[in-house]
């Protein structure tokens, strides 16, 4: 493996990242001030809050594909692709998770 498809693996692993630490920083929070509304919390709202520790998944797939794809030549571009697949999904899912809560009051109101 080069020098490049190093780096490109450790940048994707460090952008699959970034959804597992929004979620362990921020959901607590979150968390925390929607039950004090007693609103019970969304579905999705609690896996995310209560399980932050299985988005790391999304790294460890991410450093899998840099270290076992069959392809030598792609492994580091793929990890790259992967791991900014997962930031911009576990992004998402984290941010959707955080408000949810609020858009269901919302809608309740």
């Amino acid at each position: 493996m080069t020098r490049l498809d190093k780096m490109f693996v450790l940048l994707g692993v460090l952008l699959a990242c970034v959804a597992p630490l929004a979620a362990a920083l921020l959901m607590p929070k979150f968390r925390d001030l929607f039950s004090s509304f007693g609103a019970e919390l969304p579905l999705l709202t609690r896996i995310v809050s209560e399980y932050p520790v299985a988005l790391l998944l999304m790294p460890a797939s991410v450093l899998g594909v840099g270290l076992a794809w069959a392809d030598e030549r792609r492994r580091g571009l793929l990890s790259l692709v992967v791991g900014s697949v997962f930031a911009v999904l576990g992004s998402i899912i984290v941010f959707v998770a955080a408000y949810l809560p609020a858009w269901k009051l919302a809608a309740v109101t």
